[in-house]
């Protein structure tokens, strides 16, 4: 029996490494395979043969040689949408992999602040090609706060916190209060907007209604037995007032109000009587006098008559 060999050694970029050697018979058909090392691919036959495994005729010794090349890999830096962090590296098997670029960043929202955490995959330190990757940026969340304030309707900080975003605020104090003035009291009807969650920064002022303010005039005489007075009541702050003191008969004449205003009257002469010293002597009947007033305060009038003698 005609006996023939094999002998097959296959070449790496950097060495060579036979295989082995094995004896068949004479025109015996041979499987003949490569199996390169981890990290290592099969090219080619040294006769161009690209099989693998591939049929050989066992019709003469045989010496097989195989060129297996490294592999390569791409490996990739992405952001959280896909966006390209660098320039792809093409590394050989076993290189080290590091990233060289900026650290990523993820643009806040309203809602949260994010914070570079990693990749996914993990990348290690030291981390080695073995495949091709993309790795891509990791963030953490960190929900934000928004400064609330309530405020008053002259500026004044009613209450002052730091809220998580989307949380209701609530004003936790009474209502507040604006104080009267001359013209108006005024009543808390809310804010000037309608209190939702947090989404931002914001500011409630406090709005109130107003209301004019009352006044009560009183009008009375020294002697309401010789002098009758007409115009007591309530009235409007700013309001047009008449307040009138009318005498008994013509031998009384209206001299003045408490509040020392001695505006003229009008009268008509109708008989002759004497005054007391330091009063104008008149012939007057049906004397009466309107005095038209504008009511700022309370204020209390009465009006002061002198007998004639």
């Amino acid at each position: 029996m005609l006996m023939a060999m094999v002998a097959m050694t296959y070449t790496f970029a950097d060495q060579q490494e036979t295989e082995g050697t094995n004896t068949f018979s004479c025109g015996d058909q041979v499987s003949v395979k490569i199996e390169p090392a981890t990290g290592y691919h099969f090219v080619q036959w040294a006769d161009g043969n690209i099989e693998n495994p591939r049929l050989v005729t066992m019709d003469d010794t045989k010496n097989l040689a195989a060129e297996v090349a490294v592999n390569q890999y791409t490996i990739k830096f992405h952001n959280w949408d896909g966006t390209p962090l660098c320039e792809d590296l093409i590394l050989n098997h076993g290189d080290a992999i590091s990233y060289t670029g900026n650290e990523p960043t993820k643009t806040a929202t309203a809602k949260y602040t994010y914070t570079f955490s990693g990749w996914n995959p993990n990348l290690p330190n030291p981390a080695v090609a073995t495949k091709d990757t993309t790795f891509v940026a990791q963030f953490d969340s960190t929900l934000n706060k928004y400064s609330v304030v309530f405020k008053n309707w002259n500026g004044d900080t009613l209450q002052l916190e730091s809220l998580d975003y989307g949380t209701t605020p609530v004003f936790k104090a009474a209502n507040p209060t604006r104080p009267d003035d001359s013209v108006y009291s005024y009543t808390f009807t809310g804010w000037d907007k309608s209190i939702t969650p947090v989404t931002g920064g914001v500011a409630y002022i406090a709005q109130y209604s107003n209301a004019g303010r009352t006044y009560s005039i009183t009008v009375t005489s020294n002697d309401p037995t010789y002098c009758t007075t007409e115009g007591s009541g309530i009235y409007q702050y700013n309001s047009k007032v008449t307040i009138t003191a009318t005498p008994k008969d013509a031998c009384y004449e209206f001299i003045k109000w408490s509040d020392g205003n001695t505006s003229s009257m009008a009268f008509a002469p109708s008989r002759s009587c004497r005054a007391r010293a330091a009063t104008a002597i008149r012939s007057d009947s049906a004397v009466r006098r309107s005095l038209t007033a504008t009511a700022s305060s309370a204020i209390w009038f009465s009006a002061r008559i002198t007998q004639a003698t």
